[in-house]
């Protein structure tokens, strides 16, 4: 599930209309069981090391320090959520804590996502990245919808918050479009948790 990059050519990836039930679930599907089989690897050949990490973050910096992690990694490609929740699953933390610790750190990395691309929208560096990405048409056609479609999808969440901001999009419709990424993190959760625990029980 980890974010892949988006061209304008992929932008009817980002349009409602073009989203068909069926394909969706089953990349969805698809892309959990990665997850958790990945997760199952990691804790059969990792899990010292791992429990090691998780703990030493939680005890150190209590649920706060994996909140700090989705804050800080929610918006890069390729990383996400998920070593947060690995992390917090590999310490012990339990799923529901977790999962709203997650949540609300990604809606929270959302909004200074947002904040960013309003702020540097006349960045030369920026404006760039998000016109040659596809992330700013995407979101100017589409509005929270866009935003909400890349919250699940292997689209580039920051970027679509990046865009939100440049775009001039109201924060409190980034807020809303954001939280359906809480479904992903949900979905994620379950998998990562099937997966450590097959492997450590």
């Amino acid at each position: 599930m980890h974010d892949e990059p988006v061209s304008p050519r992929c932008l009817s990836a980002l349009d409602p209309a073009e989203i068909r039930a069926g394909p969706t679930l089953a990349r969805l599907a698809l892309a959990l069981g990665l997850v958790a089989a990945a997760v199952l690897a990691m804790a059969y050949f990792l899990r010292a090391p791992l429990e090691g990490a998780g703990r030493a973050l939680v005890e150190h910096t209590g649920i706060g320090g994996i909140a700090a992690l989705v804050l800080a990694l929610d918006p890069l490609p390729g990383l996400g959520f998920q070593p947060g929740l690995v992390l917090g699953t590999a310490a012990g933390v339990p799923a529901w804590p977790l999962f709203f610790t997650a949540s609300l750190a990604s809606l929270g990395s959302s909004v200074l996502g947002w904040a960013l691309g309003r702020w540097g929208r006349r960045l030369r560096w920026l404006e760039r990245l998000l016109l040659v990405s596809g992330a700013a048409a995407a979101v100017t056609r589409w509005g929270g919808r866009a935003v909400a479609i890349a919250g699940v999808t292997p689209i580039p969440f920051g970027l679509a918050t990046l865009a939100a901001g440049a775009v001039g999009m109201p924060l409190d419709v980034l807020a809303l479009a954001a939280t359906a990424r809480w479904i992903k993190i949900g979905l994620s959760l379950v998998a990562i948790s099937l997966g450590w625990h097959a492997a450590t029980s």
